[in-house]
C-alpha cells in the first residue's frame, strides 16, 4: 500500500492523500455535508480570506436542484420501464 502525493514541479509533496494498493484500489476520505452549513462556509471563507455568499438558502437550493433532476428525469426517461424492472410500483 502507498500513499499517494501531489507534487510540484521541483518533486516537492505538497499534499498526500489517501492510499493505493498494488492492483490500483483506492481509499480515501470523504466529510458527507461538511459545506450543507452557511456556518461552515462562512468559517471557511474567513479562513481563506474571501466572502463566499451563503445569502441563499442552502436548503432552498437544493430542494430546487432535486426537483430540477427529477423533471428532466421525468421528461428523458421511461420511468415506468424502469420502475417495473425494479418491481416498484407507483
Amino acid at each position: 500500500m502507498q500513499l499517494d502525493s501531489h507534487k510540484n514541479e521541483q518533486g516537492d509533496c505538497l499534499l498526500e492523500d489517501g492510499c493505493i494498493d498494488e492492483q490500483g484500489h483506492v481509499a480515501g476520505t470523504y466529510l458527507h455535508g461538511i459545506f450543507d452549513s452557511d456556518a461552515v462556509i462562512r468559517l471557511l471563507g474567513q479562513w481563506l480570506g474571501v466572502n463566499l455568499n451563503t445569502s441563499d438558502d442552502y436548503q432552498q437550493q437544493q430542494e430546487q436542484a432535486i426537483d430540477k433532476l427529477a423533471d428532466v428525469m421525468t421528461e428523458h426517461l421511461d420511468l415506468a420501464k424502469i420502475f417495473s424492472y425494479l418491481d416498484i410500483r407507483t
